[in-house]
This record gives C-alpha cells, sequence and structure tokens, in this order.
C-alpha cells in the first residue's frame, strides 16, 4: 500500500517537472518592412528627372513667347510709323455713314484748313452746284491763293476763300487745291454725296 502510495507521489512529481519545463513553441511573427530597390536605368546620365524636362520645356515656350511679342511690336511700330507719316498729309471727310479720304495739297489754305481742324472736326452744309460739285460755307476765310484750274471728280477746292468745294464733275475756274478723294469716280462720289443738301465732316485722321 505504501509503495503504492508512494509510487503515485513519484509519477505526479514528475509530472508536474515536465510540464514546467514545457517550451511555448508559439511563434510571434513580425512583418518586416522589405525595401524596394530602385531600378536605374542602364545609362544613369541619360536619365533626366521629369521637373527637370518640364522646366526646360517651360522656359523654351516663354522664350517663344517673348521672341513673339518682341515681333509683333516691331511689326505695329513699323506700321504706325508708316501710318504716321502718311497722315500727316491725309485728311477724313465723313457723309453719313461712308468714311472717304484724301490727299492734301501743299499750300497755305491746306495749312489754315488744318489749324482749324485740329481744334475740332468741321461739320458744312453743302449743296450742288451746276451739276458738277458740292459746295459750302466754312463759315470764316482762310488764306488763299488762287489759280485757274480745270477740276475733275475727287478734286477738293477752296473757292472765294470761304467755300469747300467737292467736285463729282469738271469745271474750270480760279481756285485754291485742297486736296484729292483718290480712287473714287465721279459716279461713286454722286452716289455717297447724294442729291440736294447733305452734311459732309471734315476732319483730321
Amino acid at each position: 500500500m505504501r509503495r503504492r502510495f508512494a509510487g503515485i507521489i513519484l509519477f505526479t512529481v514528475i509530472l508536474a517537472g515536465c510540464g514546467s519545463n514545457e517550451t511555448d513553441d508559439t511563434v510571434v511573427r513580425q512583418d518586416v518592412p522589405v525595401k524596394e530597390e530602385s531600378v536605374l536605368p542602364d545609362n544613369p546620365e541619360e536619365q533626366v528627372p521629369e521637373e527637370t524636362e518640364a522646366s526646360a520645356v517651360s522656359e523654351s515656350l516663354m522664350e517663344q513667347d517673348t521672341e513673339d511679342e518682341h515681333a509683333e511690336t516691331d511689326i505695329a511700330e513699323q506700321e504706325n510709323g508708316i501710318m504716321e507719316e502718311g497722315q500727316e498729309n491725309m485728311i477724313r471727310i465723313q457723309v453719313g455713314n461712308k468714311v472717304m479720304s484724301a490727299k492734301l495739297s501743299e499750300n497755305v489754305s491746306v495749312d489754315a484748313l488744318k489749324e482749324l481742324l485740329a481744334e475740332e472736326p468741321l461739320t458744312i452744309e453743302m449743296s450742288d452746284y451746276g451739276n458738277f460739285e458740292k459746295v459750302g460755307s466754312i463759315g470764316e476765310a482762310l488764306a488763299s491763293d488762287d489759280e485757274q484750274i480745270t477740276a475733275s471728280p475727287g478734286d477738293i477746292m477752296l473757292y472765294s476763300s470761304r467755300q469747300i468745294v467737292i467736285f463729282y464733275g469738271s469745271n474750270s475756274w480760279a481756285y485754291t487745291p485742297i486736296g484729292r478723294i483718290e480712287g473714287m469716280t465721279g459716279d461713286e462720289l454722286i452716289e455717297v454725296l447724294g442729291t440736294g443738301s447733305v452734311e459732309v465732316t471734315f476732319s483730321l485722321p
């Protein structure tokens, strides 16, 4: 009986010892981040960063825009120079919505008329005379240098120092030349000026 009891105790002790010496085989895995390796081109010198490439393209476009602006400025300056040079000797004539240009003569009457128009445009009530001209009073006398002239369609004359005449026909008399509407026939002038009285405005360009 004692032997059996002693055996049971010994067996219990052995089991307890084995239980205390057991090792926990459970392993807790921790994921370790894996560093991705960058793939370099075969020739590193040929690699161009995207930002650098975009910057180069942007600078190129800006340079092109600047060149275009300079070219446009040069053209505009040339056109303005030509226009200013030509307009110094031109006058605008407006009848209703129609605007015509006339090349001015060079004399004291033209100089006086330009001084008058420099203050403000001049509107004259003009009417037909002799079926070859429209004539109207300026409202004041201008310096004149009359000579015997045969006027033709498009001619603008100063008559008797106080009247402006636009010819759509022909006539010979003593006038001072003011200028000439170029590129229009007598019939075209009649169509623009109409029949009867008409308001005509003279101004500088």
